[in-house]
């Protein structure tokens, strides 16, 4: 999921002062900030695309607040966690349903699905173990807590790292 310019821009200069300490950010040269809602393995994204662009329209703009600071050890990840619930939760279980469909291929990874998730957005992948405690380091000698809005969705070709197709939320808000 993506979010709105501001929020976008705060992670962005994160990125920018990791970049700063010699370690390699993928995200300065592909693809935006987001937080990861899904992996599917498929030869073709544009397969998905208007089944993506139906779930957009379903879903409304909401708010996020990006306050912690996780690491997935085995993977050599640093990421901004949002603070769950509710409404995150349900947009992710929404999807995960919309895209369980016949002919449609099963979620990728485990840890992407509904009961097992963990948001987050990421901010470095696979440096070496010191390096990753520089950047842990680097975050919480600087850290700020990000908020702003969640605004829409698109698809990240992970050989590639860029951003395929982006498809704003306009679904009407949850009271």
């Amino acid at each position: 999921m993506r979010f709105d310019p501001a929020t976008e821009q705060a992670v962005r200069d994160l990125w920018q002062r990791i970049a700063s300490t010699g370690i390699k950010v993928a995200g300065l040269t592909g693809h935006r900030p987001h937080i990861t809602l899904a992996g599917y393995e498929v030869d073709r994204a544009e397969r998905y695309r208007a089944t993506l662009a139906d779930f957009a329209l379903s879903v409304a703009p909401f708010s996020v607040k990006l306050n912690h600071l996780g690491v997935f050890p085995d993977a050599g990840v640093v990421f901004l966690a949002p603070t769950v619930n509710q409404r995150l939760l349900a947009v992710h279980r929404a999807l995960a349903e919309w895209f369980a469909s016949p002919g449609l291929a099963p979620m990728k990874h485990d840890h992407l699905l509904p009961d097992r998730w963990v948001p987050h957005c990421t901010l470095v992948v696979g440096p070496e173990p010191a390096a990753l405690a520089t950047v842990v380091a680097l975050c919480q000698s600087i850290w700020e807590p990000i908020t702003g809005t969640v605004e829409g969705i698109g698809t990240l070709v992970p050989a590639e790292m860029v951003d395929r197709y982006d498809f704003p939320f306009a679904g009407a808000a949850k009271q």
